[in-house]
């Protein structure tokens, strides 16, 4: 992966991020900006597309055994999604104080909170969500996209089949039918057509132009058609019900991606100047996805909504936590390491006393 086009990719994660800060918003009824609000699922298309190209990099650049690539996942997974949890529990019941609303009617049982923490939120037909946070809906689907890679990359022969088998089946229909999104990205990584430059400027930005297009028309209506003949039931599938447009989103997304790698030496100067900054923020965007709902939510009760400090204040306190919570990867690598080293040594005790007896 080259550096321009990690950078591309930062500044993307940054803006599907943001966006779903924006939709939130708006569908908290914080602030109306309804010209951004359609947008925040489609951010999580993206994502999801990101994730598969990253991992992708990752378990060829640094990942590349199955302990390092699950002490990596989980590290960076907990640092942030143990406080976002932490976070929702405190302040929703902090903002129902301020309403007349009640704050009871959301999920804060431990059982939820333990399933989120644990990422099976999302197994088969459940949707358990921690309270006032429904981003965390999208880790239930993407864990287990990391397991079945993880299957797939370090086993082999009867194993791989063995092991991608169980998880699927673990995992259930829901999240597999979004499943192609995530390899999309995977694709992205591990295929980067021989396009030229003129090829790779129209592909990347007539994925953009076809985006608006495709948003503009409203295929929702034909989404949920295709839905209903596959009887996929909103009731059951979640947030999955919509699949193929999140396919065809994907499929613009991962064209956007393959584009500008056909052209991305000719921005590649723009990309080196701005590479700090885009870096800084990217570096905030799980703590974004994963801490804004709570406080947007709590700030509405507390200040009203409608009140134009909600998201600025919103902002600084997100920038915050993720100052704290996304330095703290590597203490949960070294937690996890020694937990490993540990669990190992108490096994081989175990088995040795058990071939003594």
């Amino acid at each position: 992966m080259s550096r321009t086009f990690s950078i591309y990719l930062d500044a993307v994660r940054f803006i599907a991020a943001i966006a779903v800060f924006l939709t939130h918003l708006s569908t908290e009824n914080i602030l109306r900006i309804n010209l951004v609000s359609q947008f925040g699922h489609d951010a999580v298309v993206v994502f999801f597309v990101l994730s598969g190209c990253v991992i992708a990099y990752t378990v060829e650049s640094r990942d590349r055994d199955l302990k390092t690539y699950a002490i990596s996942r989980l590290a960076r997974l907990w640092s942030v999604v143990i406080p976002a949890l932490c976070l929702t529990l405190v302040l929703d019941p902090l903002g129902g104080a301020f309403t007349r609303e009640a704050s009871g009617s959301l999920d804060h049982s431990f059982l939820t909170i333990l399933a989120n923490a644990l990422f099976i939120n999302q197994l088969w037909f459940l949707n358990l969500v921690p309270g006032s946070n429904s981003p965390f809906w999208s880790l239930g689907f993407e864990v287990w996209y990391y397991a079945l890679f993880a299957a797939f990359t370090f086993f082999s022969g009867i194993r791989r089949i063995f092991g991608i088998a169980v998880i699927a089946l673990i995992a259930g229909p829901k999240i597999l039918i979004m499943l192609p999104i995530w390899l999309l990205g995977v694709a992205v990584y591990r295929w980067c057509p021989r396009w030229g430059e003129l090829a790779g400027w129209t592909i990347f930005i007539g994925s953009v132009v076809l985006y608006l297009v495709y948003r503009w028309a409203n295929f929702t209506p034909v989404a949920i058609r295709i839905s209903d003949f596959l009887h996929v039931e909103h009731a059951k599938f979640g947030m999955a019900y919509y699949f193929s447009s999140d396919y065809a989103v994907g499929v613009l997304v991962a064209l956007n991606f393959w584009g500008f790698r056909a052209c991305e030496h000719r921005v590649a100067p723009l990309f080196d100047q701005l590479k700090v900054s885009i870096r800084v923020l990217a570096g905030f965007t799980f703590s974004l996805y994963l801490f804004h709902v709570p406080i947007i939510d709590y700030l509405g009760r507390l200040l009203g909504k409608g009140n134009y400090l909600i998201p600025v204040i919103a902002m600084v306190a997100i920038f915050a936590l993720g100052a704290i919570t996304e330095r703290k990867k590597d203490a949960f690598r070294r937690i996890l390491v020694q937990a490993t080293e540990h669990a190992h040594q108490l096994f081989a005790k175990a088995s040795a006393l058990t071939l003594r007896t």
